[in-house]
């Protein structure tokens, strides 16, 4: 059986952002931990968003260049 910190660093190598060990949680770590979490998936929101847009861009760029070597 595996103990808290195998367990963690396993949970962390599978690509878990956080672990909470059920014996030490507490109000303020259960927060923290919920506050992370929120702000990751919205910094990966906005990271999706901007990827978006900078293929969009270089697509527009590419289209542009193309029509300015046909003419």
């Amino acid at each position: 059986m595996l103990d808290d910190d195998d367990l963690a660093l396993q949970a962390v190598r599978s690509g878990a952002q956080d672990y909470l060990v059920k014996e030490q949680v507490d109000k303020n770590l259960l927060v923290r931990s919920i506050t992370y979490a929120m702000a990751r998936v919205r910094a990966e929101r906005k990271l999706h968003q901007l990827t978006a847009r900078v293929l969009a861009l270089q697509d527009e760029e590419r289209r542009r260049i193309a029509r300015t070597c046909t003419t």
